[in-house]
């Protein structure tokens, strides 16, 4: 890491700024909401976990499970975007149970031990970023989240993070510490933080350039953090 580690001198000069889903949270509650709507609609078909991975992370999917519903599935178009419209529907209502990246609440602790400033930038819309609130006392433990209503321009763009930090930064911050997981989100945040951790449990980021990589984050905080 180019920049120094935080200790309990200079730990008003870091801002944390994450992504959420494959991020903070694992996808997979994701997967289950499409295997339901899913079956659901066709009883006989299934959608597993495995096929969810490959959906978001191979290129000819674009990121897209109603493209890889579309071409593996036998369904049209239009009976691949009502699975869409159910699921999107159904992850707001779920029982399922949302599930942390591995170490994340180690890293958080940090967090608050340090009283670092940070903040989640995500895509997903306000409608799931209420759920995921409502559902997890320690994410809504802030306040400074950002859905997809509160930019205008998405992922891969730097739109999202440049919004962040003007509305969250504070002027003693130097340095903009990153955390994501996606190929688009990556490209987002390398234009605007000194570091980018990049999490690739559950995608394929590992082809990124200039960022630090890890599966669980607990491989990560003595990078970070400095004792």
């Amino acid at each position: 890491m180019n920049i120094p580690k935080i200790n309990k001198n200079n730990k008003h000069e870091f801002i944390f700024l994450f992504d959420l889903d494959g991020t903070i949270l694992s996808e997979r509650i994701h997967q289950q909401v499409y295997e339901d709507s899913v079956k659901k609609l066709h009883p006989n078909l299934s959608f597993s976990w495995e096929e969810y991975l490959i959906a978001c992370n191979q290129k000819k999917y674009k990121g897209s499970v109603r493209e890889y519903l579309f071409q593996n599935k036998n369904l049209t178009r239009e009976q691949a975007n009502e699975i869409r419209v159910l699921k999107s529907k159904n992850i707001v209502e779920t029982d399922h149970e949302i599930i942390f990246m591995d170490g994340f609440k180690n890293l958080f602790k940090k967090i608050k031990e340090y009283n670092i400033n940070w903040a989640i930038v995500t895509n997903a819309p306000e409608t799931y970023t209420n759920f995921v609130r409502k559902n997890s006392d320690l994410l809504n433990s802030t306040t400074q989240w950002l859905p997809r209503e509160k930019y205008k321009l998405a992922k891969p763009n730097s739109d999202p993070y440049d919004t962040a930090i003007r509305l969250f930064k504070k002027p003693e911050e130097k340095y903009i510490i990153g955390f994501e997981n996606s190929i688009n989100g990556i490209n987002a945040i390398k234009q605007v933080a000194n570091v980018v951790f990049g999490c690739y449990k559950e995608s394929h980021c590992q082809e990124c350039k200039e960022i630090i990589l890890f599966k669980n984050y607990n491989d990560i905080i003595d990078t970070i953090f400095q004792e």
